[in-house]
């Protein structure tokens, strides 16, 4: 499948957005959400001009980095090469393989082709913080020397963002295009090819490892493991939407809060005495 300069171009701006963190996005808004495979799934989606098929294919790779956590523990700074470039380049593998965008093999493939490409583009963060640095060091000498405060929008705004069009745009647009003529040049393989039974082996079970890891972080006492466990089970066998399995939730967490607060009282009454406060 070949991808145009002008979907490689949309890919490399959205990039952009998405790991910029100075005005009018924000940190929230351009970091933290819109680099996220599920939000970023809605934009890649339109780029191709089918949101259902890539939606679908980047709800396993979410799991894979949720919490932002690769696999192995090893943390991931930004996730705009899973999400614009991973993301695209297994999209255009399936159109090209001929497997459907959304199915189960597609989801199977996704996970793998994101989680190798957020490996080897893990630069991209620290490349954007090295230019970063050059323009403080650069603002904060002219401060010091002249005292021009006039510098700071120079530093802070329009830097950079050239910092992100530099590390964000140009590998984005470069290797989604090339990636798109090496994936049209590619022998079609049958999926019983013993390496794409592999591959998509490693795909259903990378999603289990992201999960794996975040309740490992996040379950302090043994009892909330079988908390977590019940909300799949809410989900896969009584079918409840994911509203009510949070109001499920709510209810539980708030119950055991409520067991727990003599206790977690009784430790911040102690911290405090302990401290002199």
């Amino acid at each position: 499948m070949f991808i145009s300069w002008t979907q490689a171009a949309l890919l490399g701006l959205v990039s952009c957005f998405a790991g910029i963190n100075t005005s009018p996005l924000g940190t929230t808004i351009g970091n933290y959400a819109l680099s996220r495979p599920i939000i970023a799934s809605l934009f890649v989606g339109l780029i191709f001009n089918d949101m259902p098929g890539v939606i679908m294919m980047a709800v396993p790779v979410q799991l894979i980095f949720i919490a932002m956590i690769t696999p192995g523990g090893a943390m991931l700074a930004d996730l705009r090469s899973v999400s614009y470039i991973g993301l695209p380049l297994a999209y255009m593998l399936c159109i090209h393989w001929g497997i459907t965008p959304g199915s189960d093999v597609s989801l199977e493939l996704a996970g793998p082709v994101c989680a190798i490409i957020g490996v080897l583009f893990v630069f991209q963060y620290k490349f954007t913080s090295s230019l970063n640095e050059i323009w403080q060091k650069k603002g904060w000498a002219e401060i010091n020397d002249n005292g021009n405060l006039n510098i700071l929008n120079f530093t802070q705004t329009l830097m950079p963002f050239l910092s992100h069009l530099i590390a964000s745009f140009i590998p984005v647009f470069a290797v989604t295009m090339l990636g798109g003529y090496l994936i049209s040049a590619l022998p079609m393989i049958s999926l019983a090819n013993p390496v794409v039974k592999a591959v998509l082996t490693i795909g259903m079970v990378l999603p289990v490892v992201g999960v794996g890891i975040v309740l490992n972080a996040a379950a302090q006492k043994k009892y909330e493991v079988l908390l977590f466990g019940t909300g799949f089970v809410f989900g896969a066998y009584f079918r409840l939407s994911i509203m009510a399995s949070l109001l499920i939730a709510s209810a539980i967490a708030l119950l055991d809060f409520k067991l727990n607060e003599p206790k977690i009282v009784a430790e911040e009454k102690a911290r405090k005495e302990d401290e002199g406060i």
